[in-house]
């Protein structure tokens, strides 16, 4: 296929595909392994050039604290996670609530713009949605003429926990499974990174917990080690974060003002992780940098709250009385969170993926259609699939 170069104005040659925040809405991330069990299984993703990134507990906040359990991560102090959070709640709530209503009115979510939450490189004009550009090429996949490098950047969502061997050997993390099927999604069989560029290697620099700043460092860190300096083809970056900047305060999460000083940030910090992987690999023309942002996901079908079974983890915290008083301004922002993460991604010519909208239908509040772990926080194995479809879809135009 002949090289498609896309012509793009300054700051919009890199396109996105992420998935953004490990946890959601009233979860702060929990902590866990990430990758593959055992010796044997580490020693068959090297051999297929693929690195897990770091595996390493990583203690998140003071809410929740996970065990590695074989294929998948389960919540191990339900009564600590829900208790922590639970026992803020009726504390800062009226204070806060109170607070929040003399606080500058933050934009609808449609409104949120580029100009509304600046970063450090000022977007093209129009760069909320997207451009003639963008959507001219309604496959950007086929505008990779050869991908030799997969980078998976972000949190726990990314880093495949809570799915089965995460992103380790027969991995089913979302992102492993853009880079390679998993035998249990048959309808995938061919439509993955290694079917059309069999070389490609596989690298992970996500980490469970992690907020966009430190998956940044993560990236920087990781160049010259984990990831090579310089690679001879296309490289496709996939990130996932946002959801532990606006879950690991709470009063984030109830303050419109607050989250939207914390937006500012976090597209910062994408467009930051963007750039700099363009700065290392898009060395000649000819070589480019296609990246996908995802959106955070809400694990309550747009609820606030969760059926009175659930009662593990952050579920006890969303079953707290006090949050009625909260639950709507808490999805308001988490919207807020969204319509920055899109717009950045689209100021950096990227693909943004809606996760907010996908797992509507498949919530907790979904019965036998729901998607989200126990601890009402982390997608299952089919919530996992799901986003690589959203994933797929965004890349190809398809889904399978």
């Amino acid at each position: 296929m002949p090289h498609r170069k896309r012509v793009l104005p300054p700051g919009r040659s890199v396109r996105i595909l992420g998935m953004a925040g490990c946890c959601v809405l009233f979860a702060a991330c929990s902590t866990g392994t990430t990758g593959a069990t055992g010796v044997g299984a580490a020693t068959a993703d090297a051999a297929a050039g693929v690195d897990e990134g770091p595996v390493a507990k990583s203690e998140v906040a003071r809410y929740a604290e996970v065990a590695d359990v074989g294929d998948g991560m389960v919540a191990s102090d339900a009564g600590q996670a829900g208790d922590a959070l639970a026992a803020d709640l009726p504390t800062f709530v009226p204070k806060d609530v109170a607070a929040d209503a003399h606080e500058p009115e933050v934009p609808d979510v449609a409104d949120t713009s580029a100009a509304e939450l600046p970063v450090a490189d000022a977007p093209m004009p129009g760069t909320d949605a997207p451009q003639a550009a963008d959507t001219a090429l309604a496959a950007p996949w086929q505008a990779l003429d050869n991908v030799s490098l997969v980078i998976i950047a972000g949190d726990s969502v990314a880093a495949g926990f809570n799915a089965s061997s995460g992103n380790g050997t027969g991995g089913q993390g979302y992102a492993k499974m853009v880079y390679k099927n998993h035998a249990a999604w048959p309808n995938y069989t061919g439509h993955d990174v290694v079917s059309t560029h069999p070389k490609a290697v596989l690298v992970s620099v996500a980490k469970s917990g992690a907020q966009s700043g430190e998956a940044l460092s993560l990236i920087k860190g990781a160049i010259g080690a984990s990831l090579p300096k310089s690679v001879n083809g296309d490289v496709l970056l996939l990130i996932n974060v946002g959801g532990n900047d606006f879950n690991d305060s709470p009063t984030t999460m109830i303050s419109s003002a607050k989250t939207a000083t914390m937006v500012q940030a976090l597209r910062k910090n994408v467009a930051d992780m963007v750039q700099l992987v363009r700065k290392q690999y898009e060395a000649l023309p000819a070589k480019r940098v296609m990246a996908v942002v995802n959106g955070v996901h809400d694990p309550t079908d747009g609820k606030g709250t969760v059926p009175p079974n659930y009662t593990a983890g952050f579920c006890k915290a969303l079953n707290n009385p006090a949050l009625p008083m909260v639950k709507d301004t808490v999805l308001a922002n988490l919207g807020t969170v969204n319509a920055g993460l899109k717009a950045e991604a689209f100021a950096q010519g990227a693909e943004f993926v809606d996760l907010q909208a996908a797992f509507q239908g498949h919530g907790v509040n979904s019965g036998s259609a729901s998607w989200i772990d126990k601890d009402c926080v982390h997608p299952t194995n089919p919530g996992h699939d799901l986003i690589r479809r959203k994933v797929w879809l965004a890349l190809t135009g398809k889904e399978y």
